[in-house]
């Protein structure tokens, strides 16, 4: 298993040092005082520390809130940004106790420069009843300031297209090179246009609009710079029809350009994807949770870090290890169910898994089992919606098979893919190692005889540390290469648990010095990144390396580290 954590962790100070903006920023906006022998009023009062309310505000900022007369231990606090996913804080004792989380504003552009509400919620933790509430609106200092405008040359608004069409437009400011554009149909997808030098520069993807239905349809198109960030936004209304009275562009069309057209009869559909805006589920008794009780008397330092790790939601692998796979699966759907939210699952228990002689080798003993006890995963999700990844490393590191041991693995994968998927309600993703493995055409190829075109995607960066910027472009160059067999772009999700500090160089197996990257979040900023999630547990060892011990084995001193030294 390719993998990898830290070996030491660093004293008080160093973090303090690391991270010394961000903790500035948080005394910033600490009271000079304050008392825990407040009295109870009727109706307990929510304070935001930071931001208040019409603040300005860019970048990275703390959010900082408390309820009057109540100890931070007795209540959970959640923040959301108007109606979207509600996102729990951690305890914090900087200054005074309070509430805490860390919010990038930087992408905060849907809105131009606001005002945006950020509604709180504190919900006692035993009977979980809400005890307060409040909202607060900020403007974006870094909100999208840009008078670019696209220009969309075909379709025109209200026209009549049938079959495949040339969809053209540009960012006349700009350079083709300085921007990407992607085209939002119908059903949600979301098409890469490509640079085109015909007649004029421009941006062009060739859609076939004969499965759209006839009938007027919104169409979206959207300009984002080399960061991810929005740039423009246009709008329109066209009308599909599948009789001979359509209209073309008087420039007729080229020939389907295999890496634009969308989605053949020979490809399946892709099964619909959990809702961007739905929260990840966070497990209340995970091993940072249980770690921070531990030492919430005896370290409380690294019981704070403990919490700020415990607060984000995790994948749950699954294995050979759930004695009842399916009683296991269902325990923590319904858990996750009655709070609202989405589990994200890690199947990895696939024949001859991790061959190579890694520190991870297992699996079952046969084909048959291995189609039994993906069907136990299958029947413990129910009619749920979740997140499954399939088999870390099992295309990236399958050379050390036969030929024949590796045709059943793409059968399997295959198998997996459409049992999972059965309900409409799961996405399922297939691993495809990481940046620095496998070409991104060879692993095309692999995803391809896996099955990607039934999948939702595949998954980067499962338990490595390449950073999110070259798995974004590793992704995408993947995506374009499978793009090529499958006749759509395929999306993806980068697990991001660890990468805050980038590799260290090629080592994998518990490397020191790294830290937590960007919290787990939906992909709003890039059309093929359907999420950034943490897959890999922090804090969990890759093995008997650099002083770890098993993998999978709990390593609070290298999960204190990887809090200290975190991107956010």
């Amino acid at each position: 298993m390719r993998t990898a954590v830290r070996t030491h962790s660093a004293p008080a100070l160093a973090a303090f040092a690391v991270c010394g903006a961000l903790l500035i920023s948080f005394a910033l906006f600490a009271p000079l005082s304050f008392s825990l022998n407040t009295a109870v009023a009727t109706t307990p009062q929510l304070h935001v520390w930071w931001p208040t309310d019409g603040a300005r505000v860019e970048g990275t900022q703390p959010l900082k809130a408390v309820v009057d007369g109540h100890a931070i231990e007795e209540y959970r606090m959640y923040w959301q940004v108007g109606d979207g996913r509600r996102t729990e804080m951690w305890n914090s004792y900087d200054e005074a106790p309070h509430k805490a989380a860390v919010i990038d504003f930087s992408s905060w552009t849907w809105l131009g420069d606001g005002p945006y509400p950020i509604t709180l919620t504190a919900v006692e933790q035993r009977s979980r009843r809400e005890i307060a509430r409040t909202t607060v609106h900020v403007h974006v200092g870094n909100a999208m300031q840009s008078t670019d405008s696209i220009d969309v040359w075909w379709p025109t608004a209200g026209a009549t297209l049938a079959g495949e069409q040339p969809f053209k437009a540009r960012l006349a400011s700009r350079g083709l090179e300085e921007y990407a554009m992607y085209v939002q149909v119908p059903g949600g997808a979301i098409i890469r246009m490509d640079d085109s030098y015909e007649d004029a520069p421009h941006k062009r993807a060739l859609i076939d609009v004969s499965a759209w239905g006839p009938g007027a349809h919104d169409v979206v198109f959207v300009a984002n710079d080399e960061r991810g960030h929005e740039l423009a936004r246009h709008r329109l209304l066209i009308t599909a029809d599948g009789g001979a009275g359509a209209a073309s562009p008087e420039d007729g069309t080229d020939a389907p350009d295999a890496t634009l057209a969308s989605a053949s009869g020979e490809s399946d559909a892709p099964l619909p994807p959990v809702q961007v805006s739905s929260r990840y589920y966070v497990d209340p008794n995970s091993p940072a949770a249980r770690q921070a009780a531990k030492w919430r008397q005896s370290k409380p330092y690294e019981a704070s870090l403990m919490d700020i790790l415990a607060a984000q939601p995790v994948a749950q692998w699954l294995g050979g290890w759930n004695a009842d796979v399916r009683a296991d699966v269902s325990r923590t759907v319904d858990a996750a169910s009655a709070a609202g939210s989405v589990p994200i699952f890690i199947a990895y228990n696939i024949p001859n898994r991790d061959c190579s002689g890694g520190h991870s080798a297992g699996g079952v003993a046969s084909a048959n089992a291995y189609r039994a006890w993906i069907s136990a995963i299958a029947d413990g999700i129910g009619g749920a919606e979740a997140i499954v990844v399939l088999e870390p490393d099992a295309l990236a590191g399958m050379e050390c098979l036969s030929s024949g041991a590796q045709q059943e693995r793409f059968e399997l994968l295959n198998s997996a893919v459409e049992t999972l998927g059965t309900s409409g309600k799961v996405a399922v993703y297939i691993d495809a190692g990481h940046s620095s493995w496998v070409p991104a055409d060879k692993m095309a190829g692999l995803l391809v005889k896996a099955g990607v075109s039934k999948a939702s995607g595949f998954a980067l960066n499962v338990s490595n540390f390449q950073t999110t910027a070259d798995s974004v472009a590793y992704g995408e160059r993947v995506a374009s290469a499978a793009r090529a067999h499958t006749g759509r772009a395929e999306h993806f999700v980068i697990d991001t648990s660890r990468n805050g500090r980038g590799p260290s160089g090629d080592e994998w197996c518990n490397p020191s010095g790294r830290g937590l990257g960007r919290v787990p979040q939906p992909g709003n900023n890039h059309a093929l990144v359907d999420a950034y999630l943490w897959l890999k547990t922090p804090g969990e060892s890759d093995g008997p390396c650099n002083g770890g011990p098993n993998a999978g084995v709990w390593w609070p001193e290298y999960a204190v580290g990887l809090v200290e030294r975190r991107a956010f």
